[in-house]
């Protein structure tokens, strides 16, 4: 349940967070599974104080795996994260995105640390099978991102599964300026 946050999810009346709470509230209803595919999101404000990636990639036996699926618009506002965990999960402020996401006006800031991998400012961990694909557009980040492989600025892991003619992941107007920590695959943009 997405309640208190307005709107209804479409594209002319999308869900709107306008405070952390209301975040919290997006976060978890997308940890429990709901990977908010053809729903709309926008966010009015600037979010600090977050320690919770959006969606779950857990490489631990029997996890279960959530991955956001939604349109997400950030409005250019500052999404202000402390991420640090030691588990083997993929971490940013998206955990796991995956077909069909749209995620734009994103500005992340601060520190996202594991000692484990797929680790980046916008996504842990993007992973697409079909046409539909992910899209990055007008997002950017300044944190600090510290993990031991698949150290990305804007995404720690990047797969694409579809065969078709055209890479269906991409990465539109994005830049990174932050810092950078690992010990073997590590990129300005994406990690690997």
């Amino acid at each position: 349940d997405l309640k208190p946050m307005g709107g209804t999810g479409t594209q002319s009346d999308p869900y709107v967070i306008t405070n952390f709470p209301e975040y919290l509230v997006f976060t978890y209803y997308v940890n429990e599974g709901n990977s908010m595919r053809d729903k709309y999101v926008k966010v009015t404000s600037d979010i600090s104080g977050i320690t919770t990636p959006v969606g779950i990639w857990d490489e631990a036996a029997d996890a279960e795996d959530y991955p956001f699926q939604g349109n997400f618009d950030g409005g250019g506002h500052t999404f202000t994260v402390n991420m640090k965990q030691d588990g083997k999960l993929s971490l940013g402020l998206f955990s796991y995105v995956s077909d069909s996401a749209r995620i734009s006006n994103v500005k992340v800031a601060g520190i996202i640390t594991t000692t484990y991998k797929n680790t980046g400012g916008i996504a842990g961990l993007v992973s697409c099978s079909t046409e539909a694909g992910a899209i990055f557009e007008n997002c950017s980040s300044s944190a600090t991102v510290k993990t031991r492989e698949n150290s990305g600025g804007l995404a720690g892991w990047v797969g694409n599964g579809y065969k078709g003619s055209d890479f269906s992941i991409k990465f539109i107007d994005c830049s990174y300026t932050g810092s950078l920590e690992g010990s073997n695959s590590i990129g300005g943009i994406a990690g690997q």
